[in-house]
């Protein structure tokens, strides 16, 4: 999950801004200090979650971690792992009725994102800007009106997934799996409607307002099978999410629903994409104070949000480095500096 350009801001903005940080560009010095800032608030949201997760009487949790299963274990790295793939397959999908790119670089530029996600000054956007301008040709508008629909249709498919746990939960005062997926994929359903809707009443209109108002993803967006694609793998990239914090409660001894773990998972995945400066603590310590209002202790939540992130970080890092060597992105970066 990864490094989602614009969930919180506007996708325009966020694509807007990861353009202008390709080398050949500078950040002014009042994004600079937001930037610091923002750092800084991460490691204090962090230490906060870390200080969370080991203080009280969460000594018995630090315990089932040294004993957990090895198939537990094994299973939270999986599931990280294909988590990344299905990120990059989220946005080789959302490009397809224009193009489509290598799906083995797509894969690798993942990779790396993913891992520097975490770092401030949009470096996680600058390095993916600069592979897909530089190697792939993608045309700085084309990165915008792309990264904006990939945004969007992110966003609609983590808020149906959501809210099909929040609305089960409402629902029955045990909601089963079953009844929380009948929910979320109706609202994926309508979520396919609405976007490809206005899709194609963009292209098929002759009205040019509302052709601006799409932000020239009309073409991207008016596709059914693009968007129905990115919408169904997204909402299995946040079924990765909740039943990874569903181990991750398993390992650490957590009673947990499974709406709680969708709801757990959805919040992270949010928050991982929208931090200001990096994903650094705003997720964990977002994740553990979400937790208290579902009913459930900040300190256990805030130590399942640190497992899931530290196995996500371990794994991302490996399929990183892995992915430089054969991208070489710096050599991209220096290419135009």
């Amino acid at each position: 999950m990864s490094d989602l350009p614009a969930q919180p801001e506007s996708a325009q903005t966020a694509a807007e801004s990861a353009a202008d940080a390709i080398p050949g560009k500078r950040m002014s010095p009042l994004q600079r200090i937001i930037q610091i800032v923002g750092l800084l608030i991460g490691i204090a949201l962090m230490i906060w979650a870390m200080k969370m997760a080991l203080g009280g009487d969460n000594r018995q949790a630090l315990q089932n971690l040294r004993n957990a299963s090895p198939l537990l274990v094994a299973s939270l790295v999986g599931l990280s792992l294909f988590s990344i793939v299905l990120d990059a397959l989220v946005f080789w999908v959302t490009l397809t009725p224009r193009r489509k790119l290598p799906i083995g670089e797509m894969l690798a530029t993942n990779s790396i994102a993913v891992f520097l996600s975490i770092l401030p000054f949009k470096l996680s956007m600058i390095v993916r800007s600069a592979i897909h301008v530089r190697r792939h040709k993608v045309a700085l508008k084309e990165l915008i009106s792309w990264f904006i629909t990939f945004g969007g249709v992110s966003m609609a498919s983590i808020l149906a997934c959501a809210g099909g746990a929040l609305l089960a939960s409402q629902i029955w005062p045990q909601p089963t799996l079953l009844g929380t997926t009948a929910i979320a994929l109706a609202l994926l359903l309508l979520a396919w409607l609405a976007i490809v809707g206005v899709g194609q009443l963009a292209t098929r209109s002759s009205i040019k307002a509302l052709r601006f108002m799409t932000l020239g993803t009309a073409d991207l967006i008016s596709s059914p099978t693009a968007v129905g694609a990115g919408l169904a793998i997204r909402a299995v990239d946040v079924a990765t999410f909740a039943a990874r914090f569903a181990i991750a409660a398993a390992i650490l001894g957590v009673p947990m629903t499974i709406a709680q773990s969708a709801q757990l998972g959805s919040v992270y995945l949010l928050l991982q994409a929208g931090a200001p400066a990096g994903a650094l603590g705003f997720a964990e310590a977002g994740t553990a104070g979400a937790g208290k209002l579902i009913g459930m202790s900040t300190q256990e939540v805030a130590g399942l949000a640190l497992l899931t992130t530290a196995v996500r970080l371990a794994i991302a890092g490996i399929c990183a480095a892995i992915s430089w060597l054969w991208l070489r992105p710096d050599r991209l970066l220096r290419s135009n500096a």
